[in-house]
């Protein structure tokens, strides 16, 4: 049994025994998807994928939802154009 632990700004992901584990973590916002949730996100998931560590992906919520959609307020007058990632 091996077991993996990611921890960024935004998400934690673990990985054991071929299943990942995502947990979003801004349970302040009810896990609202921000441009950093996205980046982290999706760096874990290619990494993930890309080494071959997991078979299966659970996403979770941290706090009382798994996630309240996009932070609108983040996105406003978002002008960086390496964004979707």
């Amino acid at each position: 049994m091996s077991a993996a632990s990611i921890e960024l700004e935004t998400v934690t992901v673990s990985v054991q025994d071929g299943a990942a584990t995502v947990l979003l973590n801004r349970p302040d916002t009810m896990n609202a998807w921000n441009q950093q949730f996205g980046v982290d996100c999706s760096r874990r998931c290619r990494r993930s994928r890309a080494t071959r560590m997991c078979a299966a992906v659970v996403i979770t919520g941290a706090g009382r939802g798994f996630s309240s959609g996009a932070d609108l307020k983040d996105f406003s007058g978002a002008t960086d154009p390496r964004w979707p990632p």
